[in-house]
């Protein structure tokens, strides 16, 4: 597979609308990285997709008291990736702390979820100063069926103000 791009990987990227983002793991692909989003302690989280024992999906897990428990194993884990909990385990162990998901950087804004694949991106996701205005939030066009060559609509759609002529 050819490597991504380190720009891709750097660069927020719209993976979900904030409303499909619930309590319960939603899976989704970021430039072919298989992640998870959820929401946890209020905030959107994300991490690479695979539980770091045995790569199990965690999308396909849940949330158990407020933790993302893998489906395979049943180990939970919190809102930063840490393992958490492991079942099994003798009651007053520690817990191996070095052990955690790969963690995302996920912001929420406008109605959509961004996320960074790379640590080195920007920190602030920048978006242009009209996204999120109320004023700028929608556009209605609404017409009906055109008639004429596609070239001529293609064309047209970038100068709006006589499309419907066509």
């Amino acid at each position: 597979m050819t490597p991504l791009p380190p720009s891709v990987a750097r660069a927020w990227l719209p993976v979900a609308l904030t409303r499909d983002v619930t309590d319960r793991p939603l899976a989704r692909k970021l430039a072919g990285t298989p992640i998870v989003l959820v929401r946890m302690a209020g905030k959107v989280r994300g991490f690479v997709d695979r539980c770091p024992h045995r790569n199990y999906p965690l999308s396909e897990g849940r949330l158990h008291d407020g933790l993302l428990e893998c489906p395979y194993h049943g180990w939970r884990f919190g809102p930063d990736g840490v393992v958490r909990d492991v079942p099994g385990q003798a009651p007053g162990e520690a817990v191996p702390a070095k052990i955690a998901c790969e963690g995302l950087a996920v912001e929420e804004r406008h109605g959509a979820v961004f996320a960074r694949l790379s640590a080195e991106g920007p920190a602030e996701l920048w978006l242009p100063p009209l996204i999120g205005d109320p004023g700028h939030d929608h556009f209605w066009w609404g017409h009906d069926s055109w008639r004429g060559r596609a070239i001529d609509a293609v064309e047209n759609v970038l100068d709006p103000y006589h499309t419907s002529f066509i």
